[in-house]
């Protein structure tokens, strides 16, 4: 098929006004180039980044600008440093953090971006009362 530039210009126009239009991008539009530009604008759009797009740098984009696009990430590429970065971003992505890679540390940072108990995993919620209890937090 041949890409039109006109057309191609338009689909980068878009995606820089709201990531997740790239979903309705025909594929053969979806350049490197667009989907990095629509993972800046919106991390959820890495759902919509073919994978022989989806890299390591295009991941932690995402991930920085939405922690919950650490769901789409290849698991080649999840790395501690990177779930740190998801949570930091936002705690509610704890539940795509790798069990292995569950620290007191990223327990911790998960709670400081208010995450509320009642949405954690049960197993979770034990270990931050448990970590909270050798703090002298909670009783």
């Amino acid at each position: 098929m041949v890409i039109c530039p006109d057309q191609y210009n338009e689909y980068l126009e878009d995606v820089k006004h709201d990531g997740c239009v790239l979903e309705f991008v025909p594929d053969e539009y979806k350049t490197e180039e667009i989907c990095k530009i629509a993972v800046q604008q919106n991390g959820y759009a890495l759902e919509d980044v073919p994978v022989e797009y989806r890299t390591e740098e295009i991941c932690k984009i995402a991930v920085q600008q939405n922690g919950y696009a650490l769901e789409d990430v290849p698991v080649e590429y999840i790395t501690e440093e990177l779930c740190k970065i998801a949570i930091h971003e936002t705690g509610w992505s704890l539940e795509y953090v790798p069990v292995e890679y569950i620290t007191e540390e990223l327990l911790f940072m998960a709670q400081q971006t208010v995450l509320y108990y009642h949405d954690i995993l049960p197993v979770l919620t034990t270990q931050i009362f448990d970590i909270y209890r050798t703090m002298g937090i909670i009783l």
